[in-house]
């Protein structure tokens, strides 16, 4: 068996009487793949938000660069997602514009850094 795995039985959704031996993979705290959650304060309210590990990360290092705290850096991309037709999550609002910034940075870099396929991702 691999290191990192083991084995444990559920019952088989075919034949309910006997037990289905599956393989899964040990997740360990330290990977830290999961989602984290944190609480940030947003216009003197306390929120929750769960993001992974490395989006975490991104948004430290987005505030600092900004010269913000981090709760203004997200209390900033909340009024903009809240201006939205159809906002999305907090979560996902951090991610997308996380996502936007490092674009916006490959381009200023420039071409060789980055490239819109975004017309090739749908075929």
């Amino acid at each position: 068996m691999q290191r990192g795995c083991w084995l444990h039985h559920r019952i088989d959704p075919v034949d309910q009487r006997r037990p289905a031996y599956v393989l899964s993979a040990r997740r360990s705290a330290a990977a830290g793949s999961g989602p984290v959650k944190r609480s940030v304060m947003i216009a003197g309210h306390a929120t929750s938000i769960s993001l992974e590990p490395i989006f975490w990360t991104a948004l430290a290092a987005a505030a600092a660069e900004e010269a913000l705290p981090l709760n203004a850096l997200v209390a900033r991309i909340d009024a903009a997602r809240v201006t939205e037709a159809q906002p999305p999550n907090l979560a996902s609002a951090i991610r997308v514009w996380l996502f936007r910034r490092l674009q916006q940075g490959c381009r200023q870099k420039g071409p060789a850094n980055f490239t819109d396929d975004s017309e090739n991702l749908s075929q």
